[in-house]
């Protein structure tokens, strides 16, 4: 309860300092239709583990995804992503059991993205999709890196938003010893593939005090139901 207690304090204290920086703007957050699969192969088989359980938010001054002039655009936002754990489902009990170990989940219940900066490298090509480069940290069992994640985007209707992203990861760079089972004699591959199809919709246009308060709330209950 302790560790589980500290962890959510960190997180609480983080979010106030990640907003900050913006003083008003408008409110993302992710709908339920989004997903995240984490592809893998092992020495018999390859895997997925699927999860639609995703906390997003993002706070952006401007929904303008448009370049200005012949160099590539900062696009001034913040954005935070969750997930539980123990939502991804690699469709078979053992495996996600497996995953689960590995990921450390009792001590590092949370997966966590964090924005630091992004910048829009091309825009409205076919389809209407926008390219943008972004930095973030990525928290997975308990070791923050930092990544660079190349993000599609395009605008649908409704003020809605389509993010799609493709990251391939190393699990040994996040401390974690690939799952084996049988005695070693089936082990997990050391790269993973990280996917993503998220829809993000307008919440409201707000100030960093606002979305301060929600997020904390929201980490604050997530916390409760995951210790219950």
């Amino acid at each position: 309860m302790l560790k589980y207690f500290v962890y959510i304090i960190f997180v609480l204290i983080q979010i106030p300092l990640l907003f900050s920086q913006i003083k008003n703007g408008i409110e993302y957050r992710t709908l339920p239709e989004s997903k995240l699969w984490i592809e893998g192969t092992s020495t018999i088989i390859d895997f997925t583990c699927i999860t639609s359980s995703i906390d997003g938010y993002a706070f952006i001054k401007s929904d303008n995804l448009k370049r200005e002039g012949d160099g590539n655009q900062k696009f001034e936002s913040k954005a935070v992503v969750s997930i539980v754990v123990k939502s991804l489902d690699c469709g078979n009990e053992m495996m996600n059991d497996d995953m689960y170990e590995a990921m450390k989940d009792k001590k590092n219940p949370f997966i966590l993205y964090e924005l630091l900066n992004s910048k829009i490298v091309s825009e409205e090509e076919i389809g209407g999709w926008s390219e943008i480069q972004t930095t973030g940290y990525l928290t997975i069992a308990g070791y923050k890196r930092t990544v660079n994640i190349p993000i599609k985007v395009r605008k649908l209707t409704d003020g809605k938003y389509n993010l799609v992203g493709i990251k391939e990861l190393s699990m040994h760079d996040f401390n974690i010893e690939p799952p084996s089972a049988f005695f070693g004699l089936i082990k997990a591959d050391d790269k993973l593939v990280i996917k993503f199809n998220l829809i993000a919709g307008i919440s409201q246009a707000v100030n960093a005090a606002d979305i301060n308060i929600k997020l904390g709330e929201d980490y604050f209950f997530k916390f409760l139901l995951i210790f219950l």
